[in-house]
């Protein structure tokens, strides 16, 4: 059980960094560009930021439409999300117990 929590909170953390650091890549991107092409790079990155996103819940969907048992809950209607939400609020605990420790 440690080691699967311990990639849950490795990938968590991976995933948070990775958005951080596309974010801050465009904040520096958009600083480096002149004023006049400052409006068309932040909309470029937005598209290709939801893009991304887009592309993500895709692939997660069919990945849980060929794999059903891997995502079973066995909960009532609307399981899948109440799921996801206790898996977030137990890597937020985790993460900010750890932090706590030292």
């Amino acid at each position: 059980m440690r080691s699967l929590r311990e990639i849950l909170i490795g990938a968590f953390a991976a995933i948070l960094l990775a958005a951080l650091g596309a974010a801050f890549a465009g904040g520096a991107l958009l600083l480096a560009l002149g004023e006049g092409y400052r409006v068309a790079a932040a909309a470029a990155l937005a598209a290709a930021f939801l893009a991304g996103a887009l592309y993500a819940g895709w692939r997660v969907r069919r990945i849980m439409a060929e794999r059903p048992a891997v995502c079973a809950t066995g909960l009532v209607e609307g399981g899948e999300e109440l799921l996801r939400l206790v898996s977030i609020g137990v890597m937020a605990y985790t993460i900010a117990r750890r932090l706590r420790r030292g």
